[in-house]
Order: structure tokens, then C-alpha cells, then sequence
């Protein structure tokens, strides 16, 4: 049976609640990568709030969780990293801040000013991101929730068109697909879920020189 928008979104709240939970967007700025490092579940939720600054240290701690839990190597975990960086500023920005990709065309500093003006308007600034990470033995996953207003996927421009090449966005989605083994948005288009089947050491060996070779 199908279930409703507002059913599937109440299973995911009693989902969110059952998780260990490390709330960022409260957590002093120079205690943040402390908290991360001493995060001890194999499945917990990461709450953050608009500010950019924290998507490193967050990054960091879920490439290596990757790596650590012998999901994957070095490598793979650093490409990784750069899909979920995609994910996380894609939720903040576009999500929660609504500032569109186009935003970043115009001249000057205009995209980074929007984004300072709406972390502090009180129509986006209570809005927030959660990042559930899940790490088994065979595969590793990580969920990324906005509270923006979502979006069709379907209807994006393929970045690997021509025309396309030379914007200064629309590539997050393909990083992601390229680096990620599954990748999916919900109905809404506000919560994508990333998923990396673990990583022989063969199989790595053959992606890293395939990627060298071209």
C-alpha cells in the first residue's frame, strides 16, 4: 500500500527520533569537530543548521566513517566526500535558503551576500538540515534532509550537455551518481538518499586506474 506524504513523513520523524542524535547548529563552533570525533553509534543523525562552515568538518567525519568501517579506501572515500559535500550544500543553499543555482551567474558577490541575508531572515533561519548515517559491514548509507520546499529532479538540465559545460552549477547530481552506487530523491525531491556497497580492493584498484587511464 502507498502511503501519503504526510504518513511516509511521520515515519521518517519516528525513525529520526529512535537515532543517536548530535545537534551542530547549537554546538559552540570550536566544540563541533570534538563532538563529531567522539560520535560512537554505527547509525546516528547529524542536525546542522545554515551556516557553511560546518559542511567540512561534517564531511570529513562521514568520508571517514566510509573508510573506517572498511566500506572503502582512501580514494574512494575522498571521492565520496566530494559527493556529499554536493548533497549538504545543495540542502542548505537551494534547499532550506531557496537561493537558486542561477544565482551564482551574476557578477560580483551576490550568491554569498544572499546567503548571509537569508541565514538571518526569519522566513529560512529556523530551517534545518538532518544527515542520518547508516554504516553496516556491506554497504554505508547517508540521508540528507532539507526543510526547503524540494524540487523536481527530472526537470534539471543534463549537465553533460554542450550548453551546459561551462555553468558554474548543475554537476552536483551527476558527482553524486558518479561516486555514490545508488542514489535517490523522495517524492518531494527534499531528501536525497546516498548509498555505497562496500569496496574490494580489486574492484578499487580497477576504478582508480580506469579514472587515471582517462
Amino acid at each position: 500500500m502507498l502511503l501519503s506524504h504526510q504518513q511516509q513523513l511521520a515515519l521518517e520523524q519516528i525513525e529520526e527520533l529512535r537515532l543517536p542524535q548530535l545537534d551542530l547548529s547549537v554546538c559552540p563552533a570550536d566544540q563541533r569537530e570534538e563532538c563529531l570525533s567522539e560520535l560512537v553509534p554505527a547509525d546516528f543523525m547529524l542536525i546542522l543548521g545554515n551556516d557553511l562552515r560546518v559542511v567540512p568538518l561534517v564531511i570529513d567525519a562521514l568520508a571517514g566513517r566510509f573508510r573506517d568501517s572498511g566500506l572503502c579506501g582512501e580514494k574512494v572515500a575522498d571521492r565520496l566526500a566530494v559527493a556529499m559535500e554536493e548533497a549538504l550544500v545543495n540542502a542548505i543553499v537551494h534547499g532550506n535558503l531557496e537561493i537558486s543555482s542561477h544565482v551564482r551567474e551574476q557578477p560580483g558577490n551576490v550568491y554569498e551576500k544572499m546567503i548571509l541575508a537569508r541565514r538571518l531572515d526569519p522566513r529560512f533561519r529556523k530551517r534545518r538540515v538532518r544527515v542520518i548515517g547508516r554504516y553496516g559491514l556491506r554497504e554505508g548509507t547517508v540521508i540528507v534532509r532539507d526543510e526547503g520546499p524540494g524540487f523536481d529532479v527530472t526537470s534539471l538540465p543534463d549537465p553533460t550537455d554542450a550548453e551546459n559545460l561551462c555553468r558554474a552549477y548543475g554537476r552536483g547530481i551527476l558527482l553524486m551518481r558518479a561516486f555514490f552506487d545508488d542514489v535517490t530523491y523522495s517524492p518531494q525531491g527534499n531528501t536525497v538518499t546516498l548509498v555505497k556497497q562496500k569496496t574490494s580492493v580489486s574492484s578499487a584498484s580497477a576504478t582508480g586506474s580506469s579514472l587515471v587511464a582517462h
